[in-house]
């Protein structure tokens, strides 16, 4: 509250505009030291979880396909949903916080937003595989397609490892998601000849299921590459 005072026309205006400095010095002290906002480490914390759930939910969806249906499948796709949305709500109270901590905005809404687009791409996935029951064809493809998505599902463990220590310039050293992804194409060129054999749906199936773990991968990989850019 203001104190009254008496006084010449200079004084005046001149303790009510020292009295309002130390009322916003007061509460910044108190918004920074006393009552900080967290939001952008919650941010950085929820950005991890992310991914790690991702990961786990793109190992389930792909279990499908293989023939081993998971029974976490339907709760992982409504944890990933919330924390998608948690995220969301975190990245826009970001906005209003002082900068504070490695992790720059910019860098968490870059990643935020890949978790958006990588979120699309497993949808997709889950539609491409639904109802599989295990396709005949798409064990023909293996171990090429195991491996490929044991690396994919590595990849968005290291991809959280690198939001948690907020280092994305290191690049993993045994984690070739490229080679995989060849493998995995070259394994298809060699059994197309024999896909007389199979159903047009499994084969068709097969191929979209190929061209969602390449836009996975390329994904991964970038999320980790443009936010090293970014964040120096």
């Amino acid at each position: 509250m203001l104190v009254h005072r008496t006084g010449s026309n200079w004084t005046l205006p001149l303790h009510r505009v020292l009295e309002v400095l130390l009322g916003i010095a007061v509460a910044l002290g108190m918004s920074t030291f006393v009552f900080p906002s967290r939001a952008r480490m919650r941010l950085r914390d929820g950005l991890a979880q992310e991914y790690l759930l991702m990961g786990a939910l793109f190992e389930a969806v792909l279990q499908e396909f293989r023939g081993k249906p998971s029974e976490s499948l339907a709760q992982l796709w409504k944890d990933v949903d919330a924390m998608v949305a948690a995220n969301g709500l975190l990245r826009d109270a970001a906005r209003n916080e002082p900068s504070s901590g490695p992790a720059s905005l910019e860098g968490l809404s870059m990643l935020h937003q890949f978790g958006l687009e990588m979120e699309d791409l497993l949808t997709a996935l889950g539609l491409a595989v639904k109802d599989s029951g295990g396709d005949q064809y798409a064990a023909r493809l293996e171990p090429e397609l195991g491996r490929l998505v044991t690396d994919i599902r590595r990849g968005f463990q290291y991809v959280a490892g690198c939001i948690h220590l907020w280092r994305f310039d290191e690049a993993p050293q045994d984690l070739m998601l490229e080679d995989d992804i060849a493998a995995l194409k070259a394994k298809m060129a060699e059994i197309q000849p024999a896909s007389a054999n199979f159903p047009q749906s499994e084969i068709l199936r097969a191929y979209a299921v190929q061209l969602h773990l390449k836009q996975l991968a390329h994904l991964l990989r970038n999320s980790r590459i443009e936010t090293s850019r970014m964040v120096g």
